[in-house]
């Protein structure tokens, strides 16, 4: 389990907006078994406790981004919609970095730092799955960061399955190219040989996700196992237009993507 708090001020002309986003967010929240809980006063100052399990929560807040400006350009407020838009923005904006620790380099013992609510541009990313190369490799991170992105649209159910497929097919293989060192026209196979040859996972030890202890599963399998199912899989998608992809995934999406985290640790 998992949780923080969130604290900001704002203009009080906007507690309609506030009020709205917020009850916005609670019933999403609800839907994802997320505790979301609020305070919110009339002189400009609001507080929220946000609790539940660490997947579910990055889950919660990827939906947030997607959903809260749109929602608050659509509430009747006293600017425009671009405006509000952007304040929704800014709302999750501030969740966001309460998310990830931003606001504790303005930690004082004296002084209780306290953002104030603002219309932004962009909102930041927090993956639901953080492929960061331990390397620090600039090119793969950046490349691995589109993956993130399709991993958390796959979680809120907007992004096709043959395209979520596709994705973490190549990564896994970025991955691989970049821990083998096997030149960039490397058939999988001979990637996962490679693999296999410099102990990159276990070679018998399974995949026991709690994913894989739901009773419509399968054995659990073994990270080479699990890599050669996806390629299989990717390829009948991509060259024989069968449509399985969903069905893989509602199975396998969580211990291949632990995978694919385990294999950034290494790149």
């Amino acid at each position: 389990m998992a949780g923080f708090d969130v604290q900001f001020t704002y203009n009080e002309a906007d507690l309609s907006l506030i009020r709205s986003m917020s009850d916005a967010s609670r019933r999403r929240a609800r839907e994802m078994h997320i505790s979301w809980h609020s305070s919110l006063r009339k002189t400009g100052y609001a507080y929220i406790t946000i609790d539940g399990n660490t997947y579910q929560i990055d889950i919660f807040l990827e939906r947030l981004r997607r959903d809260i400006p749109i929602i608050a350009e659509a509430t009747p407020g006293r600017t425009s919609p671009a405006h509000r838009r952007r304040v929704g923005r800014g709302f999750v904006e501030i969740v966001l970095k309460y998310r990830s620790s931003w606001y504790d380099r303005y930690w004082n013992p004296d002084v209780q730092y306290v953002p104030q609510l603002r219309a932004v541009g962009s909102t930041s990313n927090w993956a639901v799955h953080q492929l960061w190369p331990a390397s620090g490799n600039a090119e793969l991170a950046n490349r691995l960061a589109v993956t993130e992105l399709v991993l958390a649209a796959w979680t809120v159910e907007e992004v096709q399955a043959e395209v979520a497929l596709e994705e973490i097919h190549t990564a896994a293989e970025l991955l691989l190219k970049h821990l083998t060192g096997l030149p960039d026209k490397s058939k999988f196979d001979a990637l996962l040989r490679a693999a296999r040859k410099i102990n990159l996972y276990h070679p018998t030890q399974t995949l026991r996700y709690y994913e894989y202890s739901d009773s419509t599963a399968k054995q659990p399998l073994t990270a080479q196992q699990l890599l050669k199912s996806l390629v299989r899989e990717r390829n009948a998608t991509k060259h024989s237009g069968q449509h399985a992809a969903e069905a893989w995934l509602s199975q396998h999406f969580w211990p291949i993507t632990q995978l694919l985290e385990k294999l950034a640790e290494k790149a």
